[in-house]
């Protein structure tokens, strides 16, 4: 009898320390002198693992990955092709189609270039092509702006060279009216002039008004300097022009030719 009842206290003995064990992989070993304690003072074993619940840490449950459900990713915005076109030409182009009343300032279409993907354009480069554009009579300045503001100069506005502008003598004056009229509006502006800036003054077409002046002075001989490019405009642009000394020149080899325009010898 006296050794079942000594197996019976070894059974509960490591069925009590198989217990404990278990606990104190989950509690840390920081613990062990309460289980220790239970062990040898024969403390029910219950109690204490009630006790020591507070210390066992907690084991976050894994959460369960959500397969069902139904987003789809945004798909990102797709990138903007580069320009075809160069920036001078699509310049060229939105200029083109500006509204005849309120005209496009240099900023105004810097903005809508770089809208369009030219966004290493800067508004001196834009400007520097309006100014040449204005200055061979492709544009004109819309007159009281606040800000020079460009419109395309349409052939359909244009005079014709004829009456005071007519490149051929007229009456008792040898010299052609063109000529004349070419020099008073040279001389006010300073004394050199763009042929787009003089055209613009007289509303003709630049190219006609450029050719029919060029052939007046070759009539008398007079060859411009620069192959007949000048500096004129608020940003000195070089563009083909007309100075008023050639002007000066060709009108009075006209008056001493008695209009005949050969150059005296």
């Amino acid at each position: 009898m006296q050794s079942n009842s000594i197996l019976e206290a070894l059974e509960q003995a490591v069925a009590q320390r198989n217990k404990l064990s278990a606990e104190l992989a989950k509690c840390g070993g920081h613990i062990a002198e309460l289980i220790a304690q239970a062990v040898t003072e024969n403390v029910a074993i219950d109690p204490v693992l009630q006790d020591l619940k507070p210390l066992i840490p907690r084991q976050s449950a894994a959460r369960p990955v959500d397969n069902t459900s139904t987003h789809t990713p945004t798909p990102a915005a797709p990138k903007k092709a580069a320009p075809s076109a160069t920036p001078r030409s699509r310049a060229w182009e939105v200029i083109q189609g500006a509204d005849m009343g309120h005209g496009m300032t240099a900023d105004e279409l810097l903005g809508r270039l770089q809208s369009e993907g030219y966004a290493d354009l800067r508004v001196a480069t834009v400007q520097g092509w309006l100014s040449y554009w204005n200055g061979v009579g492709s544009l004109r300045r819309v007159p009281g702006a606040v800000f020079p503001t460009y419109v395309p100069n349409s052939k359909g506005t244009f005079h014709s060279l004829t009456g005071k502008l007519a490149p051929t003598p007229s009456g008792n004056d040898p010299v052609p009216p063109l000529l004349r009229e070419a020099q008073l509006a040279v001389q006010e502006a300073g004394g050199r002039m763009h042929s787009g800036e003089l055209a613009a003054s007289f509303n003709v077409n630049p190219y006609e008004l450029g050719t029919q002046l060029s052939g007046l002075l070759r009539r008398v001989g007079i060859r411009r300097p620069a192959e007949g490019k000048v500096r004129s405009g608020p940003r000195g642009q070089l563009a083909p022009g007309f100075t008023e000394e050639c002007l000066n020149q060709a009108i009075a080899i006209f008056e001493a030719s008695g209009g005949a325009g050969s150059s005296p010898g």
